[in-house]
Order: C-alpha cells, then structure tokens, then sequence
C-alpha cells in the first residue's frame, strides 16, 4: 500500500470523531431594508458604562492574575481579542499591552511560522489583523499572508466545521481590504457558501457543526442523547463573532458583504428566538430539553455579536436591546463572580457533549470564554447611554526582532519524493482514508455520500502502537520535525531514522513522561543523515484510545548549509 508524490510534507493521518444534537425553530426573516436602528441609539440610562468598565477590568485581572499563559493558540488567540475590544471601548492601555507583548513574542508569525492548513492553528492571525487596524505598520501582517498565501494554493480553505470560519474569516477579508487583492476574500466567500449549502439549517436560522448532525445525512451525532436537533451553541457563536466581525471591518462594496450582513440578520433573529427565560443561551440550540443550564462562551459570543450589530445599526434597537440587556443581567449578575471569575465556561470540545450539569459546568472557565466574555461587555459598554468614547494613542513602533522570546520556525522543509507505508487499518465506512493520502495535501473535503473524502490516513486504532514508514527520495540531513496535528492528541510519538534497510537511530522520544497535549509538536535533534523516517504513535498515557491518527502537515526540515 504505497504511493509517491512530490510536495512539501503537507500531510494528514486520520479521521475526525464529532458529536452533537438539536429542535426546530420557526421564525420570520427580517429583511436587510427593515432594520432602521442607527447608531446614535443607546441603552436605557440604568446600564452605566463605568460600572461595566469596572467588570471589565475585574474580569481581566483575575484572569491574568490565575489563568494567564502564554501559550499562542486559538484559544488564547480568543482571549487576546477581548483584550483588544476592551481597549477599544476603555482606553486602557493594560488590555492593549498584554496582546502586543505576546504578539511581538511569538515574532509575528502564525503558528510558529510553519504553514499549515489546520486552520485552529491560524486564529492568532485575528489578532494581527486587529492589531494592525489600531496602529498599521506591514510587519504586522507578513505572517497572516504567508499563511494565507499557503491555504490559497488548494482552491478552497477548510470550513468543513463552522469553527473554521471563526478561526480565518476575518484575516482573509481584513487582508484583502489593505492588501488591495481580492483572493483573499473571495477564496473565503467561495468556501463559505460552499459549506452554508451543507450546514446551514433554513428552519432555525443557525448551523450544524459539520455533516455529522445535519439529520438528513449525518451520524448518531445528529440527536445526541436523543435531542431533537444538535445545533451546538460555541459552534453558532463562531460564526455569528466573525459575521459581526466582518460587518466592523469589511469594505461594503466587497461582493461578499450583502451575504454575510443577511446570514448575520437571519442569525440574530433565530438566536432571538431560543433564548431561556433568564436571557442567556443552553448549550444546544436545537432541543430546550437537552442539556440544559447556562452555558457563557456561545452566550457571550452572541451578547458580542448583538451589541455590535445595534452599535453599527444592523439590527432593530427596540427589538433587540432588551435581548442583550437580560443577556447583560444574567452573566454579570450569576455567571461572572465579584472577583472577576468567569464560570459556566463548557471546556474544549466539538459539540455539547462536554457540558455536564450545571453545577459542574459552573466552576469551569476557559481562556476563550473570558476572551468572548470581553468581547461581549465591551460592545455592550459602547451602545451605554453614558458612554464616551475615549481617545486612543496606541504607539505605532518598529519590529523589534531581537525581542522575539520564542522561535521562530524556518520553511528550509524537504520537498522532495517520498513513499509511505503503514500498518493502520482503514476504515470499512472511508476505505478512500489511506496512506496515500498522508504527503499529498489533499485534505479538501468532498461529498460522497453522507461522508467527506480527504482528511489522510485514518485508522481504526485496531494497532497499537501505530506507524509509518516513510522513504525519502534521496539522502538528506535532517535536525528537526515539526507536525500540526488535527485531532491526535491521545497519542504520544518516537521519532526513528535510518539509511536504507539500516538500524534504526531514535532522534525524538516523545512516549516518556507526559507530554502535552498540544497541536503544534516540534522536534529538534542532532543532525542526522537518512533518507527513512519511522513515526510510531503509542496511546497517550499508556491508555487506550479510540482517537484516530490525524495529522495535518509534517515538515521535515534539512539542515542549513550542510556540505
């Protein structure tokens, strides 16, 4: 089972496990020409923008006091861009200062500098762009377009679950705005419309996370637990942030902007329409009864969205500034504590199943969850009757290179034949899930059926450990290994090169300890001369898994300047 091809190592291992279930929603679409609301509208007098400024900051710190990282993921990347809408709205340069420090850090690149079409790893390019809009300076988004650049090339960017549109939405038509080239935004609107045919649900107005729940094609997933319908709420609240987002940003004569402002009406009345009695939103969308309790990072998302759409004149103010001021009473008055806690955050995950009871739930908060939590207060804040917008001096500096803390990862990657073999067996339902697909870059979903073709190597996990041997085309020396992975997170890798038929030689042995579980792995090792490499997945933590392997892209970097 083998199969050569020449590119750069863009590969993928596996297949993906989603989740999810939800009801009908019957409602009557606003059309854009009725929304009358303007601006200059505002708040009953009672919401002072002081007093939310005051949560604001309360929020901030005891965040950055107990949950602050440095990590540079989407779900900092999340945070950060609360961060940066409360600078916006407050003037306060703390907020500001936190995001430009880690940008600087991490040098401007986006993950790592590495290419990758896994666009999780893409959502710091938000932030660049966001920076960029407060203080332009070019610098500021070289990587975004590298990045992009790298994803344009296969036609279509990979929205094959609505977080995707979230995670790049914004930098390809933010990019195409400055940059003056259109294919940004227009590669995105072709890959938006793309996936809206499949996943948009025309009788609530809100989307299904990928074709596993939509009820007509998809999975088990489709009723979790027995819902009537899975319409995840963080799922929905990804897309609802960047339609706004793209409402604040985009250039209205861009050919895609009457699409989205009319997704983002249609959404904004759907949400409208399912909220629970105390104002804010349950984890699943589509079933009242399904896993019920307050949930903040999709109601957060969707206060954010609201209050931006009143601010820009979007939405009806009389229609929907009692929607966000009951959002805004119940999550400062039961879901964010006096010391600035963030609870009912659901964890990481790609449905409601993570979303246990609500006591359990209440005790959790997220990075992602204190970041749209920002978000929304500070839109809220904004449309405050009291509310006056500050004057921001936000420093415009050159690049401080030397300053970069963190590494910044070169594109010197082999990018010549391979072949591939591996022990993992197909699945019976994706039997077109093989190796060779792991090195072609071929991870563009197509329809068959109720399934997508194209996401690599995918394996029953039958084999453990699992592996793959990978022939090079010629003799190289090799000093470093980076992988993006998709959804293999319960594995641990070693790292095995020889010369032909030789022994074996481990360069990189990650089964020891406990590593972290993280989508960015990166190896460096003595230089080393091969032209076979041997990646071996054992069970993360010794414990079996039922995770599949699922790599987006493997670089194998040459050495510099070797003779």
């Amino acid at each position: 089972m083998k199969k050569k091809t020449n590119v750069c190592i863009a590969s993928l291992l596996a297949m993906s496990v989603l989740l999810q279930c939800a009801p009908n929603v019957n409602v009557t679409l606003p059309t854009a020409d009725t929304q009358t609301a303007t601006s200059s509208q505002t708040l009953d007098a009672k919401y002072k923008a002081e007093d939310v400024s005051v949560v604001l900051d309360k929020v901030q710190t005891y965040f950055t006091n107990n949950k602050y990282n440095t990590t540079w993921d989407w779900l900092t990347a999340t945070y950060h861009l609360g961060n940066l809408e409360a600078y916006k709205a407050t003037g306060t340069s703390k907020y500001y200062d936190q995001t430009y420090d880690i940008a600087q850090s991490y040098g401007w690149k986006v993950n790592g500098g590495n290419d990758t079409t896994y666009l999780d790893a893409v959502a710091t390019s938000l932030v660049y762009c966001v920076l960029h809009s407060l203080a332009p300076a070019d610098y500021k988004l070289e990587g975004v377009k590298e990045i992009l650049d790298y994803n344009y090339q296969y036609g279509m960017v990979d929205y094959s679950w609505v977080d995707e549109i979230y995670m790049a939405g914004l930098s390809h038509s933010y990019l195409s705005k400055i940059s003056g080239d259109s294919k940004y935004s227009e590669i995105d609107f072709s890959t938006y419309e793309y996936y809206r045919e499949r996943f948009f649900d025309e009788e609530s107005w809100l989307w299904f996370r990928d074709w596993q729940f939509v009820p007509e094609t998809g999975s088990g997933w489709a009723h979790l637990d027995g819902a009537q319908k899975v319409l995840w709420s963080r799922g929905n609240a990804w897309v609802y942030v960047s339609l706004a987002q793209r409402m604040e940003y985009m250039d209205k004569t861009d050919p895609a902007y009457e699409t989205y402002k009319n997704d983002f009406l249609m959404m904004s009345e759907g949400l409208k329409t399912i909220r629970r009695e105390d104002g804010i939103w349950n984890v699943n969308l589509g079933d009242s009864t399904h896993k019920a309790g307050k949930e903040m990072t999709g109601t957060a998302g969707f206060l954010y969205g609201m209050c931006l759409g009143l601010e820009l004149g979007l939405l009806d103010f009389d229609e929907y500034a009692p929607v966000v001021s009951k959002a805004y009473d119940t999550i400062v008055g039961e879901c964010i504590r006096q010391d600035g806690f963030v609870g009912y955050c659901q964890p990481p995950a790609g449905s409601p199943s993570s979303y246990t009871t609500e006591a359990e739930v209440a005790t959790n908060t997220v990075s992602y969850g204190v970041g749209l939590t920002m978000m929304g207060l500070s839109r809220f804040m904004r449309i405050c009757k009291d509310y006056q917008a500050p004057t921001l001096n936000t420093p415009n500096v050159a690049f401080d290179e030397a300053g970069a803390k963190f590494t910044v990862l070169d594109k010197d990657w082999y990018k010549g034949v391979i072949v591939a073999s591996t022990n993992a067996a197909e699945y019976a339902t994706k039997p077109y899930n093989g190796v060779e697909n792991l090195f072609n870059g071929n991870w563009k979903s197509v329809e068959e059926g109720a399934s997508f073709r194209g996401r690599g190597l995918a394996s029953s996990t039958a084999q453990n450990p699992l592996y793959v041997d990978i022939r090079l085309g010629e003799k190289v020396t090799l000093d470093k290994i980076v992988m993006v992975l998709n959804a293999s997170y319960s594995y641990n890798y070693k790292i095995e090169v020889a010369i032909d038929d030789g022994e074996w030689t481990t360069v990189a042995d990650a089964t020891q300890g406990n590593e972290q579980k993280v989508y960015l792995r990166s190896w460096e090792f003595t230089a080393t001369q091969c032209n076979r490499i041997r990646l071996t997945a054992y069970p993360y933590n010794s414990h079996p898994t039922n995770d599949v392997l699922w790599i987006r892209e493997m670089l194998i970097y040459e050495t510099k300047n070797k003779a």
